[in-house]
């Protein structure tokens, strides 16, 4: 059973511009720690060359480095976007970036499924768990295998 409280809802605005001030020293304030959780999510899951991984929150595409099947990122802080854009462009990886939120992930990647998702450390953002969950149904195989990394409230 999941509980959602409408009184705790996420604030879009507040928290993008919070990531849009911060994108440029993002790596740096979090890079190690990102890296760590990356590092043990890539220990534990193998996508094939050909698998499609969604990286739901993608930041400024830390995650980039870790896999090498087709990745796909959605990310709501536009300034966070194009750091991971211009990563992706300077280390030639097969990547789709795109501006949104978990929320429209099946509006954004509408008639694509994926065989791998992950969130790390950005599920507290969800404003709508509901429609989330329901997002991730519609852009999911029945084999497909999920990573959620949770924050320490």
């Amino acid at each position: 059973m999941i509980f959602i409280s409408k009184q705790n809802s996420y604030n879009m605005t507040s928290d993008e511009h919070y990531y849009n001030s911060i994108a440029k020293g993002y790596d740096l304030l979090h890079g190690t720690e990102q890296k760590r959780k990356f590092t043990i999510i890539s220990a534990n899951i193998n996508p094939k060359d050909s698998d499609k991984l969604l990286d739901i929150g993608c930041g400024t595409g830390i995650g980039l480095n870790y896999f090498s099947c087709k990745y796909f990122g959605i990310e709501p802080s536009e300034k966070m976007l194009e750091i991971a854009k211009e990563k992706a462009k300077k280390k030639q990886v097969d990547a789709e970036l795109i501006l949104g939120t978990g929320e429209e992930i099946s509006k954004k990647f509408a008639g694509k499924k994926f065989d791998f998702i992950i969130c790390v450390s950005s599920a507290h953002h969800i404003n709508d768990f509901e429609t989330f969950l329901d997002s991730l149904q519609n852009i999911s195989e029945e084999s497909t295998q999920y990573v959620f990394s949770l924050l320490k409230r």
